[in-house]
């Protein structure tokens, strides 16, 4: 589950809304990849998940009931209705949008959010085929899944705190979590598909259901924090680094990025992964974007960094 670590950011690196006592000009950051980043640190607590559906149009969610949106020009801050954790935001389009959190399931319309309460359950996570089509995990195993009209409680077969789902079609769909889990649902119910050798996993995300990224915190004899799915068997991949990662989000088979702790953004362009991080020690949780050039992530100290290539 995303864990919020307090780090103080300098004036010097902030890109603050009009709604926000101000700095001076955004701070670029140049990489290696010839990717440039722009800070904008937002006042509102540790976000946990950033979604989008094109550069004027995207959510950022955290603690405390925090609900971003950005219009191309300006992030101003949402109000969801609660002061409950969101952790997780998905949607169809800018006024179909969903977020998931600590007992809460929200959906906005693209003027005022909605809530409904589902049991206590603590979700962290949520994706869907379309908007009657819609799934939702969390801890303890919990999964619902919504076809439009309700949300109905389904049986995971696990117990295990489930952090991310993904899916390549409406039965044709994974999460992850603790203990190196995976679970799979085939359209009538859902299965047992890895136990693999991981501490835990957070995200997952595939371009298709035979190219499947599962992203965590390394453990055991592998000592991988990435397993990729090739539509026969998960196997560890070598990135280049030990550190946890948050999130995994891509475009095709041959842009892939993840992100991770002391704002570690990876990227992989087909046969290489590059390190394309930003120069901060934020811890990273969430990534999205409108293209390979054009992308977003989220994470602690309200921190969005916005990356384009040159």
């Amino acid at each position: 589950m995303p864990r919020a670590k307090p780090l103080l950011i300098p004036c010097a690196l902030a890109l603050f809304a009009a709604f926000v006592s101000a700095c001076s000009d955004p701070v670029i950051f140049d990489t290696p990849t010839t990717y440039q980043w722009v800070t904008s640190p937002l006042d509102f607590p540790h976000l946990n998940a950033v979604w989008g559906d094109s550069d004027s149009s995207l959510f950022a969610v955290g603690m405390g009931g925090a609900i971003m949106t950005f219009d191309g020009s300006m992030w101003r801050p949402s109000d969801s209705g609660t002061d409950k954790n969101i952790m997780g935001v998905w949607g169809i389009a800018g006024a179909d949008v969903f977020a998931v959190g600590d007992g809460v399931i929200l959906h906005s319309d693209g003027a005022s959010w909605s809530q409904t309460a589902f049991g206590g359950v603590f979700f962290n996570a949520i994706w869907g085929s379309s908007s009657a089509d819609v799934f939702i995990v969390g801890n303890d195993g919990k999964v619902a899944r919504f076809d439009g009209a309700v949300w109905t409680a389904q049986t995971s077969g696990t117990v295990d705190h489930l952090s991310g789902v993904w899916g390549s079609s409406s039965t044709d769909v994974l999460a992850v979590g603790t203990n190196g889990t995976v679970i799979r649902y085939d359209g009538a119910a859902w299965g047992a598909d890895a136990d693999l050798d991981i501490n835990h996993f957070n995200d997952v995300w595939g371009s298709s259901s035979s190219d499947v990224y599962a992203v965590g915190s390394a453990t055991g004899e592998s000592g991988s924090n990435v397993y990729r799915y090739n539509g026969t068997i998960w196997k560890p991949v070598a990135v280049g680094t030990a550190k946890e990662l948050h999130g995994v989000w891509g475009l095709s088979r041959a842009s892939v990025f993840m992100v991770g702790d002391d704002a570690l953004v990876l990227r992989f362009d087909g046969a290489t992964w590059i390190n394309s991080s930003p120069r901060t020690f934020s811890e990273l949780m969430s990534v999205w974007g409108s293209s390979a050039g054009n992308i977003y992530v989220a994470g602690a100290s309200t921190l969005v960094f916005n990356g384009r290539i040159n």
